[in-house]
């Protein structure tokens, strides 16, 4: 892909809305050609992605919350956002609901990172490593809220959200009913919240403050 031209989403750098717009179409087209499908012969794509959900139990646990937060120069949270096994039985609540509503294969980890562009700016998706079926809203917030600056996303999600709901139906999914998809999307803003937990291991200082505050502010403002 770098040989030829392509560049690579950043957390650093926000992307424009016109941008956003054709990633979400992207999604919308991945949602809406498998709603309500079953593949099978593809025994490997479960209902939930088992590692995520492994992962966000280790970055809540009280052992990686102690250790993560009393080193200098991380992020750190908003005093709402503190209570690590609050948040780790909201994830809970939210994948019982999610397992409940699989309707469609979702990419399961669609942040601006795992994202590329052409030499024109058309963008796509990659790092496919944890497709399962689940609910839409594991992808659409998590990759709308990445992928846009906070004031950015204070002024465009509802705008942006319309235009996924109406891809979708485009490509052969259900035409949602606003008010509940609204819920929905608002609901899935702690699917972000594992980025404000990352270590530097995983993640540079600089990637974990700019995708933590963008998804700590969208979880206070929903």
């Amino acid at each position: 892909l770098a040989a030829n031209g392509f560049g690579f989403g950043s957390p650093t750098e926000p992307w424009p809305a016109e941008r956003v717009a054709c990633a979400l179409d992207i999604l919308a087209m991945l949602h809406g050609t498998t709603w309500g499908k079953r593949f099978p012969d593809l025994g490997w794509l479960s209902v939930g992605s088992t590692a995520v959900r492994h992962a966000a139990e280790m970055l809540m646990s009280d052992q990686h919350w102690k250790a993560q937060f009393s080193q200098p120069g991380v992020y750190q949270l908003p005093d709402a956002l503190k209570d690590n096994q609050r948040l780790i039985r909201g994830y809970r609540a939210l994948w019982a609901y999610d397992d409940l509503h699989a309707d469609c294969v979702i990419h399961g980890d669609a942040h601006v990172g795992n994202t590329c562009f052409d030499p024109q700016r058309a963008p796509f998706f990659i790092d496919w490593a944890g497709p399962c079926y689940s609910h839409w809203g594991t992808d659409v917030p998590y990759f709308l809220v990445g992928a846009l600056s906070v004031q950015d996303r204070r002024s465009l999600e509802r705008e942006l959200f319309a235009h996924y709901l109406e891809r979708l139906a485009y490509h052969g999914g259900p035409k949602l009913e606003a008010g509940r998809a609204w819920d929905d999307y608002r609901r899935h803003m702690i699917h972000g919240m594992m980025w404000a937990t990352l270590p530097t291991a995983l993640q540079s200082s600089a990637n974990v403050h700019a995708m933590g505050e963008r998804y700590a502010q969208a979880m206070l403002d929903h």
